[in-house]
């Protein structure tokens, strides 16, 4: 067994080699490139890790792969992409248990696939698992954010109740900035700094939305540098959008009273 990993997970490959007598190691945690990843991982029978470096090039090398999928990390866009790629996946640290890593690890170098993997497949849609309803609702908004998809259905009234709130805190940031060259950075920035909080906090609350809170930090991130002003109206661009994509969860009553109120 190879370990591999940065100089600072080293006492933790240390650490694995005092504990684990009955199998022999060769320690190159803190002491390869990223370049010496490709041949190492070439003549792998399988890699075990996280989503971290060696994952995606093993995607490069087609090595089989086992990734530990955890917590917010969405697979789905971090991969593994190589054909025997396989996901074991916990919602936090102290859902993982140890003993079914163990196993899944032993299963696939003998050439079995365990239950309750999630299995690398092809095309569009790269993985088969088992979805509940929302995890296939976040899916097809991720289709419908970023490759032009039709917009999942909201059968759950705490959906249709999370875009209303993201929409009222979304329409008070567009407010702040618009008060920006009135009020300057100092009064406005604490508000804004609330919204985003809130933001983030529907995010949790509601997980089918988190999509989209997530695209809307994608975008905000994207922001270029440049004055306050064109600062500014990249941002207020990024809420309209959101705003737009919103919409599509709002009730007709209430898209009317905001019309009414001139906030649309």
């Amino acid at each position: 067994m190879v370990l591999i990993g940065s100089a600072g997970e080293a006492p933790v490959a240390l650490q694995i080699e005092a504990e684990v007598k009955e199998l022999q190691f060769v320690n190159l945690a803190g002491r390869t490139q990223m370049s010496d990843l490709f041949a190492i991982l070439k003549n792998a029978e399988l890699l075990i890790g996280c989503d971290s470096a060696p994952i995606h090039v093993a995607s490069l090398t087609d090595t089989p792969t086992l990734n530990i999928s955890v917590g917010p990390v969405n697979f789905w866009e971090t991969g593994p992409k190589a054909s025997l790629g396989f996901i074991y996946r916990a919602e936090n640290q102290e859902t993982i248990v140890p003993e079914q890593v163990g196993q899944a690890m032993a299963d696939l170098l003998a050439g079995q696939v365990m239950p309750g993997l999630i299995v690398r497949t092809g095309g569009l849609v790269s993985y088969a698992r088992e979805e509940s309803a929302a995890e296939r609702f976040q899916w097809d908004l991720v289709q419908a954010l970023y490759l032009g998809g039709d917009f999942p259905i909201a059968e759950r009234m705490e959906i249709v109740q999370g875009a209303m709130k993201l929409n009222d805190i979304n329409t008070f940031a567009m407010e702040q900035l618009a008060l920006l060259p009135t009020l300057g950075v100092e009064k406005v920035a604490p508000f804004l700094d609330s919204a985003e909080e809130v933001i983030s906090n529907i995010s949790r609350m509601v997980p089918e939305l988190s999509p989209l809170v997530s695209w809307y930090h994608a975008e905000r991130i994207r922001i270029a540098p440049g004055t306050l002003e064109e600062i500014r109206t990249a941002t207020l661009n990024v809420h309209e959008r959101l705003k737009r994509h919103l919409h599509v969860y709002i009730p007709h009553e209430a898209l009317k009273e905001e019309v009414d109120n001139g906030a649309v």
